[in-house]
């Protein structure tokens, strides 16, 4: 990308793709000429069809990028609408075709499906293919722990782990633990989050630190509604619980729940949390998502 962008003394280059006719409905599509101009963008069409879609993958050269953020009026911008297109109608914007593999993680439902593929057989990308380095911070953790009654069946387990129960298609971050008796089942667990004893985490995302008390199952039942508070992210069944919260023990969390980040037992109803519902704190969740 780089080096097409430097032959080509762009302006600006974009990545692409080929759409087959069938683009991405959360990305902006594109058409260019025969020496990779773009030569017409729009974001996230609902009624025209486009040869190729974007990556969201952008090359600057330094001195067009800083003048196009010079000239805007005022400190908030959306690199796209405003700074983007303004250089596609101006021809200054080219394309480079990529082949490869990519992924869009921007929703829930995505990072998960993108996720599990690398569960597959033949994975959707090889990890352990060194044309592919990996070039997130490495974590120094001693190496894993795996009890005598420990099963695990297609999972992808990081280093400082501690599994005594039962893992199936799931991948689990540094640090994790996994208590006898417990089954996590395609799911995936972030850092140094605990499953308890007779624990049953299913179709869930943990995120770090979370902790899930003997007894417990989260993602229990079928999908049968979305989300109360954000339908359109989480709709297809899985349920995600924050960081650093505790989930008391014997309690039960249907699908396509979302339950907030730093809560504790007292956040918690006596009684099954069912399929759809939200338990957070909603000031924190907003300024997240923002």
């Amino acid at each position: 990308l780089i080096i097409h962008h430097s032959q080509t003394r762009s302006d600006v280059t974009v990545a692409v793709k080929h759409s087959n006719g069938v683009p991405p409905a959360s990305v902006g599509c594109l058409s260019i000429d025969e020496q990779t101009r773009i030569i017409d963008m729009v974001e996230k069409p609902t009624d025209r069809s486009f040869d190729f879609y974007s990556l969201g993958i952008y090359v600057f050269t330094k001195d067009v990028l800083i003048e196009a953020l010079t000239s805007l009026r005022d400190g908030q911008y959306d690199i796209v609408f405003d700074v983007l297109m303004p250089l596609v109608e101006q021809g200054r914007v080219r394309a480079y075709v990529f082949d490869g593999y990519w992924s869009d993680v921007g929703l829930a439902h995505r990072y998960f499906e993108t996720s599990m593929g690398l569960l597959r057989k033949p994975p959707v990308i090889d990890l352990s293919d060194k044309k592919h380095a990996i070039y997130s911070k490495p974590v120094a953790r001693r190496p894993s722990v795996f009890g005598t009654k420990a099963q695990l069946e297609n999972a992808l387990v990081a280093n400082g782990c501690t599994v005594l129960g039962t893992v199936r298609q799931s991948i689990l971050f540094p640090g994790v633990t996994v208590r006898e008796g417990a089954v996590v089942e395609n799911s995936i667990v972030f850092d140094d989050a605990i499953i308890g004893r007779n624990a049953t985490v299913r179709s869930t995302i943990l995120d770090q630190r979370t902790v899930i008390s003997d007894t417990s199952f989260i993602g229990f039942g079928n999908p049968t509604c979305p989300n109360s508070h954000y339908p359109d992210a989480l709709s297809s069944g899985i349920t995600i619980v924050g960081t650093d919260t505790l989930v008391p023990s014997g309690i039960r969390i249907g699908r396509n729940c979302l339950i907030g980040s730093d809560l504790g037992p007292e956040s918690f109803p006596g009684r099954d949390i069912v399929c759809g519902e939200t338990i957070i704190e909603e000031s924190r969740w907003q300024k997240i998502s923002s």
